[in-house]
């Protein structure tokens, strides 16, 4: 008990190292009869989406249209992971597994795709991002209903006939109690 006391006031005096530290009280533990290695990964890696001062101002006028759905449990997430959306390239494969999630957790399906669209419209009519167009296609059983129907949200232009169009696409399955639902996004970037 004496040592480890010591051992912590060596550690407020220098860096702490968690690595270090964890595997010595793990050989300890196990009396060393095991070899243990642990691979620890940093998530944070990429910078974090930034705005500058002009751009931040839309934004926040943007998201004052939303006050009313700020209770909704699947809101801010859903705010944080559009905005993630639009201004990172090769984000389309986040935003149909969100999508995908969301169907699976949700039971009024057909709000939670108004709110999306109205979201959308919104922050692609601000002029932050550099998205051109973005299309979600939905096939399912929405709401439990008899029959599967297709929910398309279509906002600014998709080019999918030129070759030249810079278009990121991915697609994803949703399993839930009425039978699986099909999501595919279609996200038009500016070069």
């Amino acid at each position: 008990m004496f040592k480890l006391r010591k051992k912590a006031k060596k550690i407020c005096g220098k860096q702490f190292n968690f690595s270090e530290y964890f595997l010595e009280s793990l050989t300890l533990f196990l009396k060393k009869t095991f070899l243990i290695f642990i691979l620890f990964q940093c998530l944070n890696k990429t910078p974090s989406v930034r705005f500058k001062n002009k751009k931040l101002q839309l934004l926040k006028n943007a998201c004052l249209n939303f006050r009313r759905f700020n209770k909704m449990d699947f809101f801010f997430e859903t705010i944080n992971i559009l905005i993630i959306t639009l201004k990172k390239k090769n984000s389309s494969r986040l935003l149909a597994e969100f999508l995908a999630s969301q169907i699976k957790i949700l039971k009024k399906q057909n709000f939670f795709l108004i709110v999306l669209k109205q979201i959308l419209y919104t922050l692609l009519g601000s002029n932050i991002f550099s998205t051109k167009g973005i299309k979600v296609s939905i096939k399912g059983r929405f709401n439990g209903a008899p029959r599967a129907r297709l929910r398309t949200i279509l906002i600014g232009k998709i080019s999918a006939q030129t070759f030249k169009a810079n278009i990121n696409y991915n697609s994803s399955t949703a399993y839930t109690r009425h039978g699986t639902f099909g999501v595919k996004v279609w996200i038009q970037e500016i070069k």
